[in-house]
């Protein structure tokens, strides 16, 4: 199980260097000749070099390995969301502060589950889901968020619940991530229930976005 991540600059004449670990790549940070097999989490910085100098700004991205990256999700109801688009949810790779990346999946229904199937019973230490905010946008946290496990699929056990304000705590779009650790549990399914804000007399403009659930 791994992520391969391809890296690729707007010039190709200058040779990429990258780091791991969050630091800062220099010119004798690792050069980038083929695509990165990640088997772990990590922070990857990404700058070009000319002349032994960095040209441009140093990006960076998050990447997530954990129990639910991969996993089979599913999502109700159906219509919430196409295959592809919940595959986004358990990717190992987290949404920016841009909802339209690719990488945020936008929900409309009034109440979704995404129900992951890790396979087989599995011990279970932390979970997380990330949610991106922006009231100009008329993007909204969930009203609540409920996770909940089993072992069978059909008896399930909360593991967290949140409740937000229905108005936003700041203004400006920001991402808010949710995260319980300390756990002991043992199961093959993790529930995460969503019921949207329904700010707007629009339906059309009732919207909540989430992304990268992590289980541990």
């Amino acid at each position: 199980q791994g992520i391969r991540v391809v890296l690729a600059d707007q010039t190709h004449l200058y040779p990429i260097r990258y780091t791991l670990d969050g630091s800062r790549p220099t010119a004798a940070s690792a050069w980038y000749d083929s695509p990165i097999l990640l088997r772990r989490s990590a922070e990857i910085r990404v700058s070009v070099f000319k002349d032994g100098r960095p040209v441009g700004k140093i990006n960076r991205d998050g990447f997530t390995i954990g129990l639910a990256t991969g996993a089979t999700i599913r999502v109700t109801p159906d219509s919430a969301a196409l295959p592809a688009e919940a595959a986004r949810l358990v990717d190992g790779i987290h949404g920016t502060i841009e909802p339209y990346d690719g990488r945020w999946v936008i929900f409309h229904d009034s109440v979704v589950d995404i129900v992951i199937d890790l396979k087989a019973k599995t011990r279970i230490h932390g979970l997380g889901v990330g949610c991106l905010e922006d009231q100009v946008g008329d993007m909204y946290l969930p009203r609540s968020i409920a996770v909940a496990a089993s072992r069978d699929g059909e008896h399930y056990d909360r593991l967290f619940y949140r409740r937000n304000l229905s108005v936003p705590a700041l203004l400006t779009r920001h991402t808010v991530n949710y995260y319980k650790n300390g756990l002991k549990v043992i199961a093959r399914y993790v529930r995460f229930s969503f019921t949207n804000a329904n700010v707007s007399p629009d339906p059309l403009k009732n919207q909540f976005v989430i992304d990268e659930i992590t289980l541990r």
